[in-house]
């Protein structure tokens, strides 16, 4: 984890840098850092992302972040596997951070400190520092509640279909044992939706989730 995470702070400064620099724009820098944390920190090189989970992670509309995806593949910042099923039809491209393009790897030391000043460089190691914090307190929290799930597997199954069957009154599981096998594959591929219920479970749970 250690290595990983050394390599997670160096490119946080890099893409800090660039955004200085105006080389990316703010959305492109967010993009950026949602396929940061769902790769490197969680020691991947690579991960299946949908459209609809890279919408739902930065709240972008879906023109918004394909124009953005394109852009930041066109300055060789990541790289994308596009990939078509045995019939030929497109599913979920799977997107990995470019770790030969140097500029990602230039880490703090490299930052133009002569254009920035004492006082921007300060700043930026705030920034960096706090926006670890987040990420690393997120990610802990998406671990937990998911690790919390898989030791009370049978109660998140019936709070999901409770839920929803509050949405829907015609929701019916016709094969419970394919629904678990379903619900547990998500949970491994950290699926947005599923993880973000199975932290509304574990707080719930825990008397926390109102």
């Amino acid at each position: 984890m250690q290595d990983n995470y050394i390599t997670f702070v160096e490119i946080v400064k890099s893409l800090y840098d660039l955004l200085e620099q105006k080389k990316i724009s703010d959305s492109e820098f967010t993009i950026l850092m949602i396929l940061l944390k769902k790769t490197i920190l969680f020691k991947k090189r690579s991960d299946a992302i949908s459209i609809s989970q890279w919408m739902d992670e930065s709240g972008m509309s879906k023109a918004k972040v394909v124009k953005i995806l394109k852009s930041i593949e066109e300055k060789k910042l990541i790289k994308v596997q596009r990939r078509k099923s045995k019939i030929g039809m497109d599913i979920t491209s799977v997107y990995s951070i470019a770790l030969n393009n140097k500029k990602l790897l230039q880490g703090v030391s490299k930052l133009n400190t002569q254009n920035l000043g004492v006082s921007g460089v300060s700043k930026l190691n705030t920034g960096v520092s706090k926006l670890n914090t987040q990420l690393i307190d997120r990610t802990y929290d998406e671990e937990y509640a998911r690790a919390y799930v898989m030791e009370n597997f049978d109660e998140f199954i019936s709070y999901l279909i409770g839920e929803n069957e509050k949405r829907d009154p015609k929701f019916r599981v016709e094969n419970l044992q394919a629904y678990k096998r379903n619900i547990k594959a998500k949970i491994e591929s950290e699926d947005f939706l599923t993880v973000d219920n199975c932290k509304k479970f574990m707080q719930l749970k825990k008397g926390k989730y109102e």
